[in-house]
């Protein structure tokens, strides 16, 4: 299936959404599916025969590399820039959790936009004394997003419609008068919507946030990473006829030539034949080729996916990983550093703008944070530590070369301490058991 064939997918024909909507979330299940791995079998089974279909998901391994190098390591959310947390710093690190749940929600925050090509979340408001604000990832298949009809950025209404058991749901966020109106409805008799309860939401932003998974200028809606997923129509193709290749032709066939089967003599347990024709033949048919060239084309497909998506293919066995510096997996890793930079000014300004937003609905002022990115490549311990140390000896503080060496800077001082305190208590006691003894002695 082409990729750009998604129109021609069916979807729920009786959601009450645009059709617009609709197109779009056939275009996402799309998608999904190759996500997930479920390719269209390139090959036709025969009712009784073995399924040649060989699929080959590289379209996850795009995905999840991209994921990775953008939220792959812990990313810290500073305000001022101090060592010294603020309390605003401290709140926001309660709200996201432990740094585990934090970064898998970012994670999943960035599968739906790199998936999809646009991320959302919605905010909820901490709902009572000591409570604390909730961050939602949501599906964008169930957003339909109206904007004004002269500037795709001046968002007018964000609906986001659902079906729970048999009746469809629907929350409005509409923009009006320069305050916006939260609407719950549920579906009705016909077409018409019926409205459950509505509320003034109390400040002038709305509380969704959203950003492009890649820039789409002139667009609302992003660029998803699968974009060009049909090469990997083209790799699962190619594979499942190297396989079915294989199953009819790798074993040899063993052809006779001037008698018939009745002619045929076991003289022996160990199947020893003879034949009663000294003009018979008897040979092993087998295949002149290796595949080479069916395997050089796949490996071909393979790079043309690898170079298209920005994800380079390395192969430890031809690459030596080990002797690689930090320049050099710069380079190789080139294309996919240059898109996680655009990623990290998309969903980077979308973060910041969210944790703007949850201090001001916890009435902890307005402002903005900073995201401390760490490198996505790996890293050679060796190579950072003598870098580390360089640099410490033309002046970077033992906090800052603690800090980039993983150290825990404030538990590493009480550390000290306690050893200090523990030496003096032993030198101490060694110096009062001398002066004992020395006083003896006299």
């Amino acid at each position: 299936m082409k990729i750009w064939d998604f129109l021609a997918r069916t979807t729920d024909s009786l959601a009450p959404i645009s059709p617009e909507q609709r197109q779009r979330q056939a275009l996402f299940s799309l998608y999904w599916d190759y996500y997930r791995g479920r390719h269209r079998k390139p090959l036709k089974m025969r009712s009784g025969q073995p399924d040649d279909n060989t699929i080959l998901n590289y379209s996850r391994r795009v995905v999840n590399k991209g994921v990775q190098f953008l939220f792959g390591k812990t990313i810290e959310f500073e305000i001022d820039g101090t060592d010294a947390m603020t309390r605003q710093e401290e709140y926001l690190a309660q709200v996201w959790g432990s740094a585990e749940e934090k970064m898998t929600l970012l994670q999943e925050i960035a599968l739906n936009g790199a998936v999809t090509g646009t991320a959302f979340v919605r905010l909820y408001p901490p709902q009572g004394p000591g409570s604390l604000p909730r961050i939602v990832n949501v599906d964008p298949a169930l957003l339909d997003v109206i904007t004004n009809d002269d500037d795709i950025d001046d968002i007018r209404s964000y609906r986001i419609t659902w079906k729970s058991g048999d009746q469809w749901k629907r929350h409005r966020i509409d923009a009006d008068a320069g305050q916006w109106i939260i609407s719950e409805e549920v579906k009705g008799a016909g077409d018409r919507w019926q409205l459950v309860s509505d509320e003034i939401w109390p400040w002038d932003f709305p509380p969704v946030v959203h950003c492009q998974n890649l820039p789409a200028p002139n667009e609302f809606w992003g660029i998803s990473d699968l974009e060009n997923a049909d090469i990997n129509d083209a790799i699962n193709f190619t594979a499942s006829n190297i396989n079915r290749i294989l199953r009819f032709h790798s074993h040899p066939k063993t052809i006779g030539i001037g008698f018939n089967a009745a002619q045929l003599q076991n003289t022996a347990v160990d199947q020893f034949w003879t034949i009663p024709n000294e003009q018979a033949k008897v040979f092993n048919l087998e295949m002149q080729s290796d595949l080479a060239s069916a395997y050089a084309y796949l490996q071909e497909l393979r790079n043309a996916y690898s170079k298209i998506t920005g994800v380079p293919e390395l192969d430890p066995a031809q690459v030596n990983i080990g002797a690689l510096s930090g320049f050099a997996l710069r380079i190789l890793y080139g294309d996919l550093l240059e898109l996680t930079r655009m990623k990290r000014n998309t969903y980077g300004a979308m973060l910041n703008e969210l944790n703007r937003r949850i201090l001001v609905v916890s009435n902890l002022g307005d402002m903005l944070t900073r995201i401390v990115w760490q490198s996505p490549l790996p890293e050679d311990e060796q190579a950072t530590s003598e870098a580390l140390a360089r640099d410490r000896q033309a002046g970077l503080s033992l906090q800052t070369y603690m800090e980039r060496r993983g150290y825990d800077w404030e538990r590493e001082q009480e550390r000290i301490a306690e050893e200090q305190a523990t030496t003096d208590t032993i030198g101490s006691a060694l110096l009062r058991a001398f002066d004992r003894g020395g006083n003896g002695n006299r």
